[in-house]
């Protein structure tokens, strides 16, 4: 058990640390051994208090001096223990002895001779460390930097072969930014030690960077949390066992740099290394580093940053030396800002968020650095409260991305949203429009024979190089061919409509490598086609266009998406904005599907004609088509009403009438029904025939108020996906 300054800042806070010691005794650990810091706010009164006499903070006295701290926090606490029950002594790091290296302020431990701690536990049930010090080979009090005591525990911790060190604090855990500065800021459940390694070392104040290092070494599971309250913290652990990969972790700001610059430095090989050989051997860290060349080739400018303790010795070293340059400069008024997050190596757009939110500031950025989990700006320190603003903005963007994760793994997208397959209209242009935009374009079959759909599929290939999937109709007479035609083009996904697949035609897609959807209307066909092995489901609301079922998404998503857990879940129906996307993600859809928004698309073929009915018409214009005998199980159409919905009432009584005197089979006449729609919607999409052709669509028809290009409906629906999950954290935090 370690504890930090502010948990021990006061007596009342001491006895709330023996409480819980007390209560870790009652729970069976009968050898308990407590680390501590000084208490909060002493360690500075040392600091400042040297620091009139000199500024020089190597010099051993400065590290007797501010031991001090710790030594009178151990005794004191060891005092309360014991007046309580538990029998305790203090015990400082000269004493055990854990010893370090001779760099005063900033020791390295070398060895933690653990004989003496197992003596005292024949004694003792608690061992109250003064953390933060140690003791070098030639016998001087040693400190290991500030915050240094964590890791005087997980060292500790290692030398005992312990399996886990707790860490108390003031705060609940580790938060995605400082939650004293950010009201926004989100905790942590699990962080990994390479993420919480790069947050320590950029400025967060939660972990010494070293005790991370330790820990990760020796797998030392670290749990931070909070001294007020039994709630569990975070826990860092192994990237592996961490289980989500939020895109952004977390957020820290830090004016605990200084900006070098040496300009005029002959460039040639060998005079960056030197430079900063000199600075490691004076044992100054340098951190961001960046060259620029003349444009004449025979000078260059390197810019640094070094910890600002360090600022005023790194230039005179550097003065002092023989490196050739001819101006140097030096900035202590900056502010590193930097995003840390093992899901950047695998999402995109993090940085993009990063710089424009800044430069909407007009904030300058200075210096740049980045590695597969970082990226770190530069800044002037009076801009520091952009920080706050990106702090916002980035948790947006991965809470975002945390949604899209699911749909976007199994399409192999940016966004996970789909463009509905719509008979004439999802072809090549529309297709890979979709695709292109960072969507999933599908192909629409219809009636097209094998060698067409061939075709299609060669054509789009040609126009994306992203991801597309082509919609089959289960009622097409040569629905194998068109399987095999799929296989042979190596599609990525097929979609059946029109019915439900065959357990064969479901396995012998996937054992070409290719995945497979599907449409269900019940909780018990949804069971069913998991069971035949289908790799995600559809669930439309009778709110779509075209062929459609009888219940609205609102019902459908309430019956069947909580009990489906097994594939990625998509929704489809009436769906025309971005914020109705971001609540079905929140409810468990894995994604969207949208076929209306798309029909006035740029790309999209339609005729003009058709795309101004599209814009003109209300959501209750798309209406259902009517069916004259429930023995006829033909599958309802939603359409734009015109002399086409009444001539599909005369084509049903022609069909009824045949069905009656036997001429035609039930199967035939379904075919029939279906060939008279495409036909239909084939002479209103292509030929304008607004009258007379089928006007197929959804109730989100509404929605479209304009010809737009499909790169730009993505930007709406995002920019609205965005805009709400601004509004719900507001109001969260109202």
């Amino acid at each position: 058990m370690k504890f930090g300054g502010t948990s021990i800042a006061n007596l009342s806070r001491i006895k709330n640390l023996q409480q819980l010691v007390k209560n870790k005794i009652s729970c069976g650990h009968k050898k308990i051994i407590v680390v501590v810091s000084a208490m909060s706010g002493v360690t500075n009164s040392l600091v400042k208090q040297y620091r009139k006499i000199n500024l020089d903070i190597n010099n051993p006295e400065y590290d007797v001096i501010l031991s001090t701290g710790e030594q009178y926090s151990s005794a004191l606490i060891s005092t309360v223990l014991n007046k309580n029950g538990v029998n305790s002594r203090s015990i400082l790091g000269w004493q055990i002895p854990i010893t370090t290296d001779n760099k005063f302020s900033q020791a390295r431990i070398e060895k933690i001779d653990t004989e003496k701690i197992f003596k005292l536990f024949k004694k003792y049930n608690v061992l109250v460390v003064a953390g933060f010090q140690g003791i070098s080979s030639s016998g001087r009090i040693t400190t290991l930097g500030r915050g240094g005591s964590d890791t005087s525990a997980v060292a500790i911790a290692v030398a005992l072969k312990s399996k886990i060190c707790e860490i108390y604090t003031d705060v609940e855990g580790i938060f995605s930014s400082d939650p004293r500065l950010v009201k926004d800021a989100r905790k942590i459940k699990n962080i990994t030690y390479e993420e919480i390694l790069e947050m320590a070392s950029l400025g967060s104040k939660v972990l010494h960077p070293r005790s991370v290092e330790l820990a990760m070494k020796y797998d030392i599971k670290i749990h931070v949390r909070s001294s007020f309250n039994r709630k569990l913290g975070s826990m860092v652990v192994k990237e592996e066992n961490k289980l989500e990969k939020e895109v952004v972790t977390g957020i820290s700001a830090s004016e605990n740099d200084a900006n070098i610059s040496l300009k005029g430095i002959p460039d040639k090989p060998g005079v960056a290394g030197h430079i900063f050989s000199i600075l490691a051997g004076a044992d100054i860290n340098v951190d961001m580093i960046v060259q620029n060349i003349t444009d004449d080739g025979k000078f260059a400018s390197i810019t640094f940053t070094v910890p600002l303790d360090d600022c005023k010795k790194a230039v005179k070293v550097l003065q002092d030396s023989n490196i050739k340059f001819k101006k140097i400069f030096f900035d202590t008024k900056i502010c590193k800002i930097s995003i840390v997050g093992v899901g950047m190596k695998s999402n995109v757009g993090v940085a993009q968020v990063m710089f424009e939110t800044l430069a909407k500031k007009n904030i300058n950025i200075k210096v740049i650095s980045t590695s597969e989990i970082k990226i770190s700006v530069l800044i002037e320190s009076q801009k520091k409260k952009s920080h706050l603003i990106l702090c916002i903005r980035l948790m947006d963007l991965a809470h975002r991305n945390s949604l899209f994760s699911r749909g976007n793994k199994f399409l192999g997208t940016t966004y996970p949203i789909m463009g509905g397959a719509m008979t004439w209209l999802s072809e090549r242009n529309l297709v890979s429009a979709i695709s292109n935009a960072g969507g999933f374009g599908i192909i629409a079959c219809g009636s097209m024979q094998s060698e067409q759909l061939g075709e299609e599929i060669e054509a789009t290939k040609k126009m994306t190089n992203k991801p597309f999937g082509v919609n089959l109709i289960l009622l097409h007479p040569d629905i194998d061919d068109l399987i095999d035609c799929c296989i042979s083009k190596k599609v990525q996904l097929v979609v059946f409509a029109g019915g439900f697949p065959k357990k064969r035609q479901i396995e012998l897609l996937k054992s070409r490598g290719i995945k497979t959807m599907c449409f269900a209307t019940t909780l018990s066909i949804a069971k069913k086609m998991i069971s035949y092995g289908i790799d995600s489901l559809v669930l439309e609301g009778s709110e779509a266009g075209g062929h459609i079922g009888p219940v609205s998404i609102n019902v459908l998503i309430q019956d069947i998406l909580p009990e489906i857990n097994e594939v990625p879940v998509f929704v489809a129906g009436g769906i025309g904005r971005g914020e109705i996307i971001l609540k079905f993600l929140q409810l468990g859809a894995s994604g969207c599907q949208i076929g209306t928004r798309f029909v006035c698309a740029t790309e999209s073929i339609a005729h003009e004609n058709f795309k101004k009915i599209f814009i003109k018409s209300e959501a209750r214009n798309a209406q259902v088509s009517v069916k004259l005998d429930e023995r006829f199980p033909i599958i309802p159409v939603r359409a734009i009403e015109n002399s086409a919905t009444k001539e599909f009432v005369n084509e049903q009584k022609k069909l009824l009438n045949l069905i009656e005197k036997k001429k035609i089979s039930l199967k035939e006449a379904q075919l029939e029904i279906e060939h008279f729609w495409a036909g239909s919607l084939k002479n209103a999409v292509l030929n304008g025939d607004i009258e007379n052709g089928s006007l197929m669509a959804g109730q989100s028809v509404s929605m479209v108020k304009e010809i737009q290009p499909v790169s730009k409906i993505f930007n709406d629906l995002l920019m609205q996906i965005n805009q709400q999950l601004v509004t719900e954290r507001r109001n969260n935090h109202a």
